[in-house]
């Protein structure tokens, strides 16, 4: 059973260039609202936070493979990238995730050009930092701006990621920034919707080695789907499942020739059927 070079080597470096975007992740949860001064003028109602769901992908039909046994090659194989996805998909969503769940926990003031701000300061031990978000109406939805400033690090007021939702939070797309970097540059995009026939996520990167890689998870009724586009070849591989009966298959560069191997319900290797 062959352990895949390339992808992982490529889910690296994705990891690598979006390590940045997980800074909230070195200050505990524990702060206090610092908000400005509010605008009591009849002020409607605040936009509407995104629900943190919206952007969780389940991809636990992979958290306890089965037994890696011989003719369970191409599932186990499946399993071993659905590991680094998951890990690159934790690492950039855990932090706007964190922030926009602890945001459900703040109130907003209203400020006099119709746009609400929410203010966090987060405290671990003599650290601390400030986290900005700010909403207004704009476009039948609600344009975001997240914010940060992190006094140890001399980061003042950083831009950290920016977009737009739509239909409550429904349909979305963030656009991250390397707040570490000089000129702060854009290093990812994410967008996603979710509706009743399904949902969606796209992760790209558009800074670093894998400037123009795309990851996207698609979940249709009981079918699951991963999709990985490497930029610099034009490569795609996928993996498919499919919750009803637990079949699926994987489809690589570099397993098995990128021929397309699948699984049956009881994840032995079984032949592709059209």
């Amino acid at each position: 059973m062959t352990i895949p070079n390339r992808y992982p080597n490529r889910a690296a470096a994705l990891v690598g260039l979006l390590i940045s975007l997980a800074a909230l992740n070195m200050l505990a949860a524990c702060g206090d609202d610092s908000p400005v001064a509010p605008d009591v003028a009849a002020a409607p109602e605040a936009p509407v936070l995104p629900d943190p769901e919206y952007l969780n992908i389940d991809l636990s039909f992979f958290d306890e493979p089965e037994q890696k046994t011989f003719g369970r090659q191409n599932f186990y194989n499946a399993y071993l990238r659905a590991v680094i996805v998951t890990s690159v998909t934790r690492l950039v969503l855990t932090p706007p995730i964190a922030a926009f769940s602890l945001a459900l926990h703040t109130v907003p003031t209203r400020q006099p050009d119709g746009s609400w701000i929410w203010v966090y300061t987060y405290v671990s031990g003599l650290r601390e930092a400030q986290i900005r978000l700010r909403a207004i109406a704009q476009d039948g939805g609600t344009a975001w701006t997240l914010r940060m400033t992190v006094p140890d690090d001399g980061i003042q007021n950083a831009l950290w990621f920016a977009g737009a939702t739509h239909d409550a939070g429904r349909l979305g797309q963030w656009t991250f920034y390397d707040i570490n970097a000089p000129d702060a540059p854009a290093v990812a995009f994410v967008s996603w919707h979710n509706d009743t026939v399904g949902r969606e996520l796209r992760l790209e990167v558009l800074a670093g080695d894998a400037a123009g890689d795309v990851l996207t998870f698609v979940v249709a009724a009981t079918h699951h789907r991963i999709d990985y586009v490497d930029a610099d070849t034009d490569n795609v591989w996928f993996i498919r499942w499919d919750m009803a009966d637990y079949s699926g298959s994987l489809q690589v560069p570099d397993y098995r020739n990128g021929v397309e191997s699948c699984w049956g319900e009881d994840f032995f290797d079984v032949d592709c059927v059209d």
